[in-house]
């Protein structure tokens, strides 16, 4: 899939992000299902790569949902641009190999968009 647009590219690696955590999947665990390596699916979530759509079909059916529904949220900006912007900063201010405490803080940030 070709998509220029680092803003969409972020918003479906994003979207890809979400939905494991929210599964509470690891990005070893959800690469090995998908058989891809972790820092392949690492490079999707931040936006550096984009999956393929047989990759994102696949992705789909481990969220237990279809690709046009993760594509539609992407395209959507069912998360607004704000919240983007401060998780991809959030991210790269924590380590990645704590999952925990950046649940939380995502938590708070979705907390604040909505007030």
């Amino acid at each position: 899939m070709k998509i220029k647009d680092p803003l969409i590219r972020s918003r479906i690696g994003l979207v890809i992000r979400l939905e494991r955590k929210k599964r509470g999947l690891s990005q070893k665990a959800l690469s090995d299902k998908l058989s891809v390596t972790r820092t392949y699916l690492n490079q999707i979530e931040v936006g550096k790569r984009v999956p393929s759509l047989i990759l994102l079909e696949l992705i789909a059916v481990q969220f237990g949902t279809v690709k046009e529904d993760l594509l539609d949220k992407a395209k959507t900006g069912a998360l607004p641009l704000k919240t983007i912007q401060l998780k991809m900063i959030i991210e790269k201010i924590i380590d990645s190999d704590n999952e925990d405490k950046i649940r939380k803080l995502f938590s708070f940030v979705e907390a604040l968009d909505k007030q």
